[in-house]
């Protein structure tokens, strides 16, 4: 696999006039006001999010070691994925036990 530059970026659109009121929640929503500033686009004010802020097809779910993650319940599991570990990284499942990850893995 070639090492590709992981160039991700994510931003956090927060909704429009959260400053103003404590009230509303800071997820976005998106604006529908006639008059609406952002929904109009004027420069300076609040960014919508759009198509062209996704990430690339070919770094899309990779981490920054530039590796599929994996979270896996069993060690049979883990023997489908021995062939392939140049691609994946394994993360064991939070459910798994203390005694059962000492002797399985």
């Amino acid at each position: 696999m070639k090492n590709l530059k992981i160039k991700k970026v994510k931003n956090n659109f927060k909704r429009h006039e959260i400053k103003k009121y404590k009230r509303l929640d800071s997820g976005w929503r998106k604006p529908r006001g006639i008059d609406s500033c952002v929904r109009r686009k004027f420069k300076g004010k609040t960014i919508m999010p759009n198509i062209g802020y996704g990430t690339a097809k070919k770094q899309r779910y990779l981490n920054k070691s530039g590796k599929y993650q994996i979270t896996i319940k069993s060690p049979k599991e883990l023997d489908y994925l021995l062939m392939s570990n140049l691609f994946y990284d394994v993360i064991i499942s939070k459910n798994t036990g203390k005694k059962k990850k000492k002797r399985n893995y």
